[in-house]
């Protein structure tokens, strides 16, 4: 069990369920709570932003886990499945600048409420499976890994559990296609929860972990002792990150989130 938690980059300018401030102040925390990761959450990265990161990894001894772009979401309104086909290529070309600042640091690329919704236009669902392919083929040709958050109808109306997402990897011919298991979402979206981890466990990228209404994970509500569990029984042993709320402030979430993780990884022994 490798632990993460996710900030913002300086050009985020909008908060997330994460880190929010000072780019190298996030860092020190996440190293003084005793975090190995960090899930980064961009706009538009900055020249200079990749070396940035790179000089404050080595300084906190913090990997990068994963890089997505939620906040070109929130502040952009930008989405691949758009049926303007002006926010698509917008939306295109700044997956495109993400996935490249991904690459230089070794990180996954990840896509989750980025990919917007489909319209019921008959060409709207090839138009996103298009989409898919040309960043699947960006992913495969700057060497790093592609994941996609299967979402609930709330943020899309498709993929919204593991077997539509199964279902448009296959007939979208996207091989390199991997999934993040997002425990909220899941537990609302799943039919069968643990036999579709069972199932899917061997196309997790990233695992996403929260308690009952987005809080820090180990409320009782949400079983994430049993999912996580479950996960090591299936041999996943990559990253585990949260998408929490901020909630009483962003340090205490972050800790309490890194106290219930850690014990759990105490007890499993992972």
């Amino acid at each position: 069990m490798r632990l993460c938690y996710p900030l913002t980059t300086p050009d985020a300018g909008v908060r997330i369920m994460g880190l929010y401030g000072p780019y190298e102040e996030s860092f020190a925390l996440l190293a003084k709570i005793g975090y190995e990761g960090a899930e980064l959450m961009v706009r538009r990265p900055a020249p200079e932003l990749a070396d940035e990161t790179k000089r404050l990894c080595g300084k906190y001894g913090i990997r990068i886990a994963a890089v997505g772009l939620t906040p070109a979401v929130k502040a952009d309104k930008l989405f691949i499945s758009s049926p303007d086909p002006e926010v698509r290529a917008a939306a295109l070309e700044r997956a495109g600048e993400v996935i490249r600042f991904a690459s230089e640091l070794g990180a996954p690329f990840c896509i989750g409420s980025f990919r917007g919704r489909v319209s019921e236009e008959a060409d709207s669902l090839l138009d996103a499976e298009k989409a898919f392919r040309r960043i699947s083929e960006q992913c495969t040709a700057a060497g790093i890994p592609f994941l996609v958050e299967p979402q609930g109808a709330s943020n899309s109306n498709y993929m919204n559990d593991l077997e539509q997402a199964q279902r448009f990897k296959k007939e979208a011919g996207i091989g390199n296609m991997k999934f993040i298991f997002d425990m909220f979402h899941a537990q609302i979206n799943e039919p069968l929860l643990f036999a579709s981890i069972v199932k899917n466990a061997v196309d997790f990228g990233l695992v996403h972990c929260s308690g009952k209404k987005r809080l820090a994970p180990g409320d009782g509500a949400m079983p994430c002792r049993e999912i996580i569990g479950t996960l090591a029984v299936c041999g996943y042993d990559g990253w585990y990150s949260t998408e929490i709320k901020q909630e009483p402030d962003q340090e205490t979430a972050a800790r309490r989130a890194f106290d219930f993780l850690n014990n759990v990884k105490q007890e499993t022994g992972r």
